[in-house]
């Protein structure tokens, strides 16, 4: 399944650093956790896990794409706890 975590809009956004992608991206590094990262323009994109079979339904995908999403919020969560310039309220995960 394929996720974008991009600069969150709403909340603290005033106090995020116009790098604060760019940061996150140079401590992520291209794999964590079973987790591919790749940037693309203002944004990150992480792959987890498989794509889901056509034949799973409505209710098991959302299930899926929100075990996925908890993945990469914890990802990105210890991340910001170890760095003090980052905060994890100025990225928002999304599945794709």
């Amino acid at each position: 399944m394929r996720f974008s975590i991009t600069p969150h809009v709403g909340g603290r956004e005033s106090t995020r650093p116009e790098d604060a992608v760019e940061l996150l991206w140079q401590r992520l590094g291209p794999t964590r956790d079973d987790v591919s990262f790749y940037r693309v323009g203002d944004e990150i994109r992480a792959e987890w896990g498989d794509d889901p079979p056509s034949s799973m339904g409505q209710d098991e995908r959302a299930e899926r794409a929100e075990r996925g999403r908890g993945e990469i919020l914890e990802i990105v969560l210890g991340i910001c706890d170890r760095a003090p310039e980052l905060d994890s309220d100025w990225f928002a995960i999304s599945a794709e």
